[in-house]
């Protein structure tokens, strides 16, 4: 029997590589929407079936070594590691441990805690003089506090 259409019983699967062939214009277009990265044109994609052993970012296939180049799995989270798996491209985030900021004048000791499977940036208030009867506020611009008696 001859095989006319990949994947028809009794014909091998074909798998589809992440490019399309070879390229010299790094970063440029190439192939029926495709980029140039490291010398090779990756073809367009929906997803990342379309990709063979590549990834899908942005509609261009990739091979998972560059997509771990690239601000792929940073999810924006100042309290979180960002890695990548070269392999296979996906993310994984864990607890970045230690200080961090969260941008208030008026809180201290910021640092990255987990709880109920998220990480966020757990602070003190700093102006509280401890005497139930001032009013303690605080600018959160400049930090500076203001303990106001009645």
């Amino acid at each position: 029997m001859l095989c006319t259409v990949a994947g028809m019983s009794g014909c091998p699967e074909v798998v589809r590589r992440w490019y399309t062939g070879t390229c010299s214009n790094e970063g440029g277009a190439c192939g029926e929407g495709g980029l140039c990265i490291d010398g090779f044109c990756g073809r367009a994609c929906t997803s990342s079936t379309d990709c063979g052993d590549g990834v899908c970012v942005q509609q261009v296939c990739v091979p998972p070594g560059y997509v771990c180049n690239t601000a792929y799995c940073d999810d924006g989270n100042s309290c979180t590691d960002d890695l990548c798996n070269t392999a296979n491209a996906a993310c994984r985030h864990e607890l970045h441990a230690g200080a961090c900021s969260d941008g208030d004048g008026c809180t201290v000791g910021d640092e990255c805690v987990a709880a109920a499977g998220t990480f966020s940036c757990k602070s003190a208030p700093k102006c509280d003089d401890g005497n139930p009867a001032t009013t303690d506020s605080c600018n959160p611009t400049s930090g500076i506090c203001t303990n106001t008696a009645p």
